[in-house]
């Protein structure tokens, strides 16, 4: 007895705290690959940003005075936060997730193969039918948000430059219809 166990009650403490120290240092690995994540998707993102204020200042004076402030703001605001948000940020959170289920998976076949494969081919299987199932609502809703965020910030734009003008006309109230 070379280890000096002589029951598995002497084994219960250490396997405890072997745990969870193992669920502290996961825990902090999440953390800090979440924080570098989003740190990456932010930073894709204001340099997006930069680029399309860029564009937008580096055009020549006639094109210029062909936007409005609020096509300008909208591009420069709304489009790259949603693009960051909704395409950089999941992608980033994709592929570090592939990374995570990648290995995960590896030592699962390697302890447990059939068991493994049977129950991954499965999971896959209902993830394709989430996505064949919500996919038109998904685009749908994409398209409604791109066309209604544009006109809530012309309508801002709009309103926020005009505001002498629309309280001598008394047109608060079509603002505001345009604006729900």
């Amino acid at each position: 007895n070379i280890s000096k166990v002589n029951s598995s009650d002497q084994l219960i403490i250490p396997f405890v705290i072997a745990f969870s120290v193992l669920v502290v240092f996961a825990g902090v690995l999440r953390l800090l690959l979440l924080r570098v994540t989003i740190n990456l998707s932010f930073n894709i993102g204001s340099k997006i940003s930069q680029e399309a204020f860029l564009r937008r200042i580096s055009q020549p004076y006639i094109s210029q005075i062909s936007f409005s402030t609020s096509d300008v703001v909208n591009i420069i605001f709304s489009k790259v936060t949603n693009t960051m948000f909704g395409v950089v940020l999941p992608c980033v959170i994709l592929l570090s997730s592939i990374a995570m289920l990648l290995i995960i998976f590896f030592v699962l076949v390697w302890i447990e193969p059939e068991i493994t494969l049977i129950t991954t081919f499965s999971v896959i299987l209902s993830y394709f039918g989430v996505y064949y199932v919500t996919k038109n609502r998904v685009l749908r809703y994409g398209q409604v948000v791109a066309e209604e965020s544009s006109v809530v910030i012309k309508t801002i734009q709009e309103s926020s430059h005009g505001i002498r003008e629309m309280i001598l006309s008394g047109s608060q109230g079509f603002y505001f219809q345009a604006f729900k």
